[in-house]
């Protein structure tokens, strides 16, 4: 049996989203920042207290706060033209599943110098060239997609959900703020947890499973199992 376990995302576990933040932009060098989130998480103190740490620290920003569930391809073309005009060097996401995968169509879109659609990259993967820095904030315990090579746009035309899969467009940190699920509604969280099992279970029982996998699976859901039930 051969096994290879490659992990590129850098998980940084914190409980100060705005010193974390700071810190990640000053070892990463980036000046520019763009912030996709959505409406609810504007009012967030802990997000507040991050963009007011950004301005202080002279660090030009632009927040694109038009994020929907089921990401529609509309919503993330115009984030990318925003993202494109401010001349971003980074992208912070932070929300749940659709705001992240937003931020990677987003982050697609504007860095490849080019006028083209996100759905275009669902036809041709091989379209991804440049992708710039992606810090990922989940604040559901759900998707995993703050790890995931992966995206889901919804063709508005068609109705159809399609996946864009490449490993250019993984996080280049997935920073994980375990306060920030606090204020998450009780039936999104019980939501969120059986999504975290169902994942676990598919992955033990997969025919492609390894020991190491297994053995991850196995925790994951004791722990759905003990703390979400």
């Amino acid at each position: 049996m051969k096994i290879k376990m490659q992990q590129p995302v850098k998980v940084v576990v914190e409980h100060d989203l705005a010193k974390s933040i700071m810190e990640i932009l000053k070892l990463e060098d980036k000046r520019r920042v763009m912030i996709v989130l959505d409406q609810f998480l504007m009012g967030v103190p802990a997000v507040q207290e991050m963009i007011a740490e950004i301005q202080k620290n002279s660090i030009e920003m632009t927040i694109y706060g038009d994020i929907v569930p089921d990401p529609p391809a509309s919503v993330i073309n115009k984030g990318a033209k925003a993202m494109k005009n401010f001349g971003a060097d980074c992208v912070i996401a932070i929300d749940g599943g659709s705001c992240l995968d937003s931020a990677k169509g987003i982050d697609i879109v504007a860095s490849n110098g080019d006028s083209r659609d996100i759905l275009d990259y669902v036809k041709d993967e091989s379209l991804i060239h440049d992708f710039k820095c992606l810090i990922s904030v989940p604040t559901t315990a759900g998707t995993g997609s703050e790890m995931s090579n992966a995206l889901v746009v919804t063709d508005e035309t068609t109705r159809e959900k399609n996946a864009i899969l490449s490993d250019r467009i993984l996080s280049d940190y997935a920073l994980l703020i375990p306060e920030l699920t606090l204020s998450l509604p009780k039936r999104q969280t019980i939501a969120s947890g059986l999504d975290v099992f169902s994942h676990a279970a598919e992955g033990y029982l997969s025919n492609l499973s390894s020991p190491m996998a297994d053995a991850i699976s196995e925790r994951v859901m004791f722990l759905c199992a003990n703390y979400l039930a």
